[in-house]
């Protein structure tokens, strides 16, 4: 005899799948329902299975900061996929020729905004930007950097605008 409201057994369709990821606020502007997804099942060794995202949150969880993002996909493995097995998820979003990836440590805020410092004829040059994904512990730069342009990494804490400098490329010597 079963008192009401005992769970006596679970039914899990195993066909399709679906988890659910957590997104940081630089990407989730990138993602959009109907994406593809790559899933790996580690404990199976699985080849890469395909899905999509199915829906995205509109708002953070307070918890951590970051979005929570549905990816469901069929399950073409069978048996060997179990309810509940971690994934790992990757949604690829625009792919680009080339990006300018510089050091995150580089990234001042100057009037509430986030920017480089420059050398501009041996002075000193501030230029805002717009950063996009992080990347360890560097930082892409989707607009305000252009290739060949020096980027000042170290020595910023008292550096102003138009300062003159003496630049020492990394690599390079120099004698005085």
């Amino acid at each position: 005899i079963l008192a009401g409201g005992t769970v006596v057994t679970r039914i899990v369709n195993i066909s399709s799948l679906k988890t659910t990821v957590s997104v940081g606020e630089m990407e989730i502007g990138s993602l959009k329902k109907g994406m593809a997804a790559k899933i790996v099942v580690p404990a199976i060794r699985s080849n890469t299975l395909q899905g999509k995202v199915n829906a995205i949150a509109a708002g953070s969880d307070p918890a951590t900061g970051s979005y929570p993002v549905e990816i469901i996909w069929k399950n073409i493995e069978g048996l060997k996929i179990k309810s509940g097995m971690s994934v790992f998820v990757t949604i690829p979003t625009k792919e680009r020729d080339s990006v300018i990836i510089v050091p995150a440590l580089s990234i001042v805020e100057v009037d509430k905004k986030e920017a480089v410092f420059l050398s501009v004829n041996n002075k000193a040059s501030i230029r805002f930007l717009s950063p996009g994904r992080s990347i360890k512990n560097h930082l892409e730069i989707i607009d305000g950097l252009d290739v060949g342009e020096i980027l000042l990494t170290t020595g910023m804490t008292n550096l102003t605008r138009g300062d003159s400098l003496l630049v020492v490329l990394k690599g390079a010597s120099t004698s005085l």
